[in-house]
Formats: structure tokens, C-alpha cells, sequence
């Protein structure tokens, strides 16, 4: 089941590497600036540019159009609840934080496919889409962590010279994310 996810993703990841790098550049150009200029400003403008890289992951079988990028700032609406998943997301999280370590853990990778079903389905509630986020995890949760489990140690493992590879990375874990969603959503369970 991993094998068919990874699959896929690679040849998801493979097909629109360039628009991946350079919204990826783009990421980390906003994040510095942002961090410059505020202590949390980068962490706000992140999930728009995640939800262009998710946009590609979902809806398009080919190469995708430039336009995608954009597609956060599509309309307002969407534009709103993404911005409204980042605060509640962290929020959230650092609840859960200060309580115990767990709960910030457990609530950080519950909420993996929030911005997934901001995506798929850009008319639904944002509270809606943590709820299903976390229906979903709960129902997949040995598939979801064996996921994050080996996201984590790619991502750390490139982290080391200086974070120069984490370019390449952390668009293959969007489409990671991604397609487990996919899958998911449509209804494979691959663990009950």
C-alpha cells in the first residue's frame, strides 16, 4: 500500500518538478522576508504556497499549468479559510503544546489533511475540514504515521547541509500528502 502511494507521488513529483522548485523558492524567499519583518509572518503565508503544491497534486494527471500558483488567491473566499486553518491550526497546536507534548503532536499531524479538503473542496467550513482531517487519521492511523514517520526522516535527513535539499523534499512530502489524501478521500482504505 506504501509502495503504491510513493508510486504515484514520484510520478506526480516527477511530471511538475519545475513548478514545484520554483513555488518552493518562492516559499522560502516569502518565509525569510516574512521572518525578517515578524516573528510568525513566514508560518502565515506557507499553507498558500502548500495549497498551490496540493492544487497540482489533485487535480491535475499532466503537466500543470503556471497558473496554479495562484490559486490560493484565487478568490477571496479560499484566500480566508486557508489564512483562517493557519491560525486555528496553530492554535491548536499550541494548546495541545502546553498542556503536554502529546497533544501538540498528536493534533500537528491529525490536522495533515485539513488543508488537503481546503483544496478538494473549497466550498466546505474550515472547522468541518479538522473534523474530517481528524476522522480520517483516526481511521487511517497506521497508514498515516508510517507516512509521516518516513517524511520526517527524509526531511531530517536532508536538513543537515544547510537545508539545500529540503528544495526537493518538501515538495515530494506535499505529494506524499497529497496523494495519501487522494486515496484516502476516495475511498482506499488501506488500514481499517
Amino acid at each position: 500500500m506504501l509502495t503504491e502511494i510513493f508510486k504515484t507521488a514520484c510520478d506526480k513529483y516527477i511530471l511538475n518538478l519545475g513548478n514545484f522548485l520554483v513555488v518552493t523558492l518562492l516559499l522560502y524567499i516569502f518565509y525569510i522576508i516574512l521572518l525578517k519583518l515578524s516573528l510568525v509572518g513566514g508560518e502565515l503565508v506557507r499553507p498558500f504556497f502548500l495549497a498551490g503544491m496540493l492544487y497540482i497534486v489533485l487535480f491535475f494527471k499532466e503537466k500543470a499549468e503556471i497558473n496554479f500558483f495562484f490559486y490560493a488567491f484565487k478568490n477571496k473566499n479560499l484566500a480566508i479559510k486557508i489564512l483562517l486553518y493557519t491560525i486555528i491550526r496553530w492554535f491548536l497546536i499550541t494548546l495541545g503544546t502546553l498542556f503536554f507534548i502529546i497533544p501538540g503532536i498528536y493534533i500537528a499531524i491529525a490536522t495533515i489533511f485539513v488543508l488537503p479538503y481546503i483544496v478538494m473542496e473549497p466550498e466546505i467550513e474550515v472547522f468541518d475540514a479538522f473534523k474530517k482531517s481528524f476522522k480520517m487519521f483516526n481511521s487511517n492511523f497506521l497508514l498515516v504515521m508510517a507516512i509521516v514517520g518516513i517524511l520526517i526522516f527524509i526531511n531530517i535527513i536532508t536538513a543537515f547541509p544547510y537545508g539545500l535539499f529540503s528544495i526537493f523534499t518538501v515538495p515530494f512530502s506535499i505529494c506524499i500528502i497529497g496523494v495519501t489524501f487522494e486515496k484516502l478521500y476516495y475511498g482506499v482504505e488501506y488500514v481499517k
